[in-house]
């Protein structure tokens, strides 16, 4: 798959950030790789960037695209919630920026059969990571009106508070 990737905000990331060479960073959500590419240029020669991404497009992407910088990489097919995890396993004992640029890519969307177009008629998937087996479609077709009120809205502690939405289609099935 070809990536169609412009970096948002990379002086702003990279000032932010406040990079020297030797440097170890992590880019928790690696997408199109213009962020790891910009820290990687700032951090040379000696430093490290661990990119971590759920999308294994994104991986693949990276690969081709950091490969001049490929002694100075550590790529990682995963969430980047399981950061504190993936440093341990790598014995990386500190870090010293992160950045997390959330959402989901202008690939993800354009992409037959990922199911995140709302200009076709595909499946309703939506996963990051491919690798889950739960997708939105069995999310929204088989959890039932309460179970989905509590995921998409978990308290009711609220300072504004959210009705439940009522019956997600006159059958209780959405189709794409």
């Amino acid at each position: 798959m070809g990536f169609d990737h412009t970096t948002v905000m990379p002086g702003e990331i990279l000032f932010y950030q406040n990079l020297k060479p030797g440097a170890v960073c992590v880019d928790g959500t690696l997408g199109g790789a213009g962020h790891a590419r910009a820290t990687l240029e700032a951090i040379l020669p000696d430093g490290l960037l661990i990119g971590i991404d759920q999308d294994l497009d994104a991986i693949s992407h990276a690969r081709n695209v950091l490969q001049p910088f490929e002694q100075n990489i550590l790529l990682i097919h995963d969430n980047f919630s399981h950061i504190s995890t993936i440093l341990e396993q790598h014995d990386i004992g500190r870090v010293d920026s992160i950045v997390l640029d959330l959402g989901f890519s202008f690939n993800q969307i354009t992409q037959a059969n990922r199911g995140f177009s709302f200009n076709r008629d595909e499946p309703l998937d939506m996963r990051m990571d491919t690798r889950q087996n739960m997708t939105a479609d069995i999310i929204v077709n088989t959890l039932s009106q309460e179970t989905l009120a509590d995921l998409f809205f978990p308290t009711e502690k609220s300072d504004f508070p959210v009705e439940s939405p009522g019956p997600l289609s006159g059958n209780g099935r959405i189709t794409p």
